[in-house]
């Protein structure tokens, strides 16, 4: 495990915390934590572009742009196979880690494949109007998919889709997250609107489609998002990793179900935060991108910083597997995807 201690940049503390916000702070020694397990090297050319962890964090399923997904033993480093495909544009590892989902276009045809992990062979193709981000509900049957224009709902069992809600016309540009409640009454969808520039955050009737909120991310003190949201454990709030050019860099907190703005976490001189994941302790968040070059596990009520491991390269696709045991993030810069062992 590598820990340092470091300086950052001065502030106010007590202004900071009167308007909400919460500067991050430096790590403290810890017994136990974040130590490298294993990496794996993409095969060049090629770029990840989602990546899954198995329930027990021994297996990772790398989607890939030369197409297919890369099935990876995290405590080696080694592939161990391969589904062929397509170029895959988003995946989904259901709830008890028996079926990944797989988007991708064949012949100007937007389709997702159904995959059995216990035999990592395509059951079922869907059609769908067009590929968008996925993610699973809470029963594991149904996979919601974020497009630009409309969310739809996808039964895995029989294959058959249908449109849950529509987004006003252009208001969507880059949907980047989908996040279903636990208890599968709302869903929040994250645009990092790498177009318009313009992040927003939906909160969506899980039952109904109904749009109950669609709220400006730059009200949170920055000018994009990044893909990489998530719930806290107890799920009463919701997470969002943003920074803009301006060097704001902050977590932006928001109750669930309010969709309302509760605090920021300020990580400027620490970091850029690219993903979060929380921790298995309901307290604390994994961040990559925080130190920089580096994933970091943080206190998230103070921002204080608990633990480290430096690692190099720009730092994005932060996973957790769903034991809390395993990391897995990507160096995009060098096209190696690092599996670590949280300590938990």
């Amino acid at each position: 495990m590598h820990v340092r201690t470091r300086s950052i940049i001065a502030t106010t503390a007590a202004v900071l915390l009167c308007a909400g916000v919460i500067p991050a702070q430096a790590a403290a020694p810890a017994a136990d934590g974040i130590q490298p397990r294993a990496s794996y090297a993409l095969p060049q050319p090629t770029d990840l572009i989602d990546a899954e962890l198995s329930n027990d964090g021994t297996t990772a399923y790398l989607a890939t742009s030369r197409g297919g997904i890369d099935i990876v033993d995290t405590t080696t480093g080694e592939m161990s196979g391969r589904i062929a495909m397509p170029k895959v544009g988003s995946t989904a590892l259901s709830p008890d880690g028996r079926v990944l989902v797989a988007s991708f276009s064949s012949a100007g045809k937007a389709r997702v494949h159904i995959i059995s992990t216990a035999t990592n062979k395509i059951v079922r193709t869907a059609s769908v109007a067009k590929s968008g981000v996925l993610a699973f509900g809470p029963g594991g049957v149904g996979v919601y998919v974020a497009a630009t224009d409309k969310v739809r709902l996808l039964n895995t069992r029989t294959g058959t889709v249908r449109d849950l809600t529509s987004f006003p016309k252009f208001a969507v540009d880059s949907p980047c997250d989908v996040l279903p409640t636990s208890d599968g009454r709302r869903l929040y969808v994250t645009d990092c609107s790498w177009m318009d520039g313009k992040p927003r955050l939906w909160a969506i009737n899980a039952k109904t489609g109904a749009i109950g909120k669609r709220i400006d991310l730059t009200q949170g003190g920055t000018g994009n998002i990044d893909a990489g949201a998530t719930f806290s454990r107890n799920g009463k709030a919701l997470y969002i990793p943003a920074g803009d050019a301006v060097a704001n860099d902050r977590i932006l907190v928001y109750r669930i179900p309010e969709a309302t703005l509760a605090r920021t976490i300020d990580v400027r001189g620490v970091g850029q935060p690219r993903g979060v994941v929380a921790a298995g302790d309901g307290r604390s968040l994994y961040v990559a991108g925080v130190p920089n070059d580096g994933v970091a596990k943080m206190v998230a009520s103070s921002g204080a910083i608990t633990d480290e491991h430096v690692l190099p390269g720009y730092l994005r696709h932060l996973r957790v597997s769903a034991d809390r045991s395993t990391l897995s993030v990507m160096d995009v810069e060098n096209t190696v995807v690092h599996f670590l062992d949280t300590g938990e």
